[in-house]
This record gives C-alpha cells, structure tokens and sequence, in this order.
C-alpha cells in the first residue's frame, strides 16, 4: 500500500483548500439510519453493529474507537404517521454510558417526555479517533 503526503489539498482552481489535520478533525467518523420499529440498520458508516435496549435506546458500536469520550453525537428522528408541532427528539443516554467504543442513544416523544422507537433515527458522530 502507498502513502501519499501532502501539506495541503486544494481544489481545481486553487481557491478552496484544507490541511489534512483539518479533513481528519472535522469529518464526520461514523454515522447511522437506524429503524428501531423493525429493528434494523438501513445504512451506515462506522458502525459495526447496533444493540437494541428497550422502548427508545439503542446502543451503537463503533469500527473504530474514539480517543476519548469527548466525541459529538448529533441526530434526528421521524415518527410514524404523526403530524403536528410535536417532534421526535434524539439525545445521549447520559454521559457516563459513552465509552470509547459505543454510545448509549435514546428517542423520545416531546408531548409527553416519552422514550419512543422511531421508524427512522439518524444519528452522526464527530471527534477524534
């Protein structure tokens, strides 16, 4: 396998460029679409399986470790059939459960507080690894 070295990477025309610490740094490292319904993985990147807790958590394991637990995870969701103001929420179960290896996720119904399972929940996760 080859290496290639560069300091900088710039487009066609030289105006748009990025250092490779930039690229490694701001990319997104793992993702995932996810049907908690079914349960079952529609696509994802990163990931090498996804447990499924309960009522509205899920567990995502990662490909690759984080280097620590510092990591951003960022998501949204949809509910079957429903309309309204009300949304579907995405959020980390609680910091202590992200480890480098997996996160912790939970969905919930905003009207009432409820943990929910959503037909699609869509999760991305950014950070060092």
């Amino acid at each position: 396998m080859s290496t290639l070295k560069v300091a900088t990477l710039a487009d066609t025309g030289g105006s748009n460029t990025s250092t490779p610490a930039e690229i490694v740094n701001g990319r997104c490292k793992a993702w995932l679409s996810y049907n908690q319904k079914t349960p079952a993985v529609l696509d994802s990147y990163g990931v090498t399986s996804v447990g499924d807790n309960g009522a509205g958590r899920f567990t995502v394991n990662f490909s690759t470790n984080w280097a620590n637990t510092n990591y951003v995870m960022t998501g949204v969701t949809n509910r079957e059939s429903q309309s309204g103001d009300a949304v579907p929420i995405v959020l980390g179960n609680s910091y202590q459960e992200w480890s480098t290896s997996q996160a912790r996720v939970c969905t919930g119904w905003q009207p009432n507080n409820t943990l929910y399972d959503c037909e699609r929940s869509c999760v991305a996760f950014f950070g060092e690894q």
